[in-house]
């Protein structure tokens, strides 16, 4: 299996530490959407750069509930936790957002397949991304 990538909101230190502390088994790293290479992943994949937690595994891409679900998944809380988890975020995703980032995420929820135009800008971000933590 190829280096999954978690694209996160990386403006605040509380998420930096969530997304350092999910990530760290090796076959998972965090991007900050700000980052330039995330900006060329979103712009070739959805046409647009959504402010949404998205997460490239495989040939699939991953975006909001879905994002969450799968990486509870990896982290070994699959079934029950990761289902409840997903139910979860739709609802408390705008109020969340609007309350702490000043805007919702996107309306994005599902797994789509990896786009041919994404598929460069992806194998980037899976090399490796230097994304200093603050």
């Amino acid at each position: 299996m190829t280096s999954a990538v978690l694209l996160y909101d990386g403006s605040r230190p509380a998420f930096r530490a969530v997304a350092d502390a999910t990530t760290r088994c090796a076959d998972l790293q965090a991007v900050p959407l700000s980052t330039a290479a995330a900006e060329q992943f979103l712009d070739a994949q959805f046409g647009r750069r959504p402010f949404a937690f998205v997460l490239i595994e495989d040939e699939s891409v991953h975006a909001g509930g879905a994002t969450v679900e799968r990486v509870l998944e990896r982290r070994g809380l699959g079934g029950p936790v990761s289902a409840l988890a997903r139910r979860a975020y739709g609802p408390l995703s705008g109020p969340v957002g609007r309350l702490v980032h000043g805007q919702e995420p996107a309306d994005l929820d599902g797994t789509q397949p990896l786009c041919d135009a994404a598929r460069d800008p992806a194998d980037r971000l899976r090399d490796g991304v230097s994304v200093p933590f603050r």
